[in-house]
């Protein structure tokens, strides 16, 4: 997981981006890495099972994770 720790540092040097956060799809459903202390860090389980389940099509557009307000691409 230490690639993906890197993965996110690049993707934050773009400055239009605020956070990031990676999350596991099939196996371990849960945030692999995030930007530290950043607000994705505290997307829950829940939200990552909607995220990844088969209802995603709804979340594609306005979405709050972790409490704040974003979208996913």
């Amino acid at each position: 997981m230490g690639d993906w720790k890197k993965f996110v540092a690049k993707i934050l040097t773009n400055k239009k981006i605020q956070d990031v956060a990676i999350i596991g799809r099939t196996e371990n459903k849960a945030v692999w890495a995030s930007m530290p202390g950043g607000p994705l860090a505290a997307i829950s389980p829940t939200e990552v099972g909607i995220i990844v389940g088969k209802d995603r099509n709804a979340f594609l557009h306005t979405t709050y994770l972790g409490g704040t307000k974003g979208s996913q691409i």
